[in-house]
């Protein structure tokens, strides 16, 4: 029985080629995000305030792809992905805990 991969973010908006340097390393990198996309995020993909300030923030990142294409994602905080890695970490940290 395989597993599918349970990803924690999806793709959003359009990333352009990435600017190279003198050097052959990215200076920079942009992206475009429709006023679409913006609110979708807005609503969407926030992370969770907590009581102590912490969270209400948005997680973006740039990748390439294996056809060498640049994309960019954005973090999923609700989807199934990024629910079982909540929980592995929390198991993690719970035997961190134990005194023996």
């Amino acid at each position: 029985m395989s597993e599918t991969k349970k990803y924690d973010s999806v793709i959003m908006g359009y990333a352009e080629e990435p600017m190279v340097g003198m050097d052959g390393k990215i200076q920079s990198w942009k992206i475009r995000l429709k006023e679409h996309e913006v609110a979708e995020i807005l609503k969407n993909y926030v992370t969770a305030k907590q009581e102590d300030g912490k969270g209400g923030n948005v997680f973006l990142t740039l990748r390439i792809s294996k056809g060498g294409k640049p994309y960019c994602t954005v973090y999923d905080p609700h989807s199934a992905g990024a629910k079982e890695q909540k929980t592995n970490k929390a198991k993690a940290k719970a035997e961190e805990d134990l005194p023996f």
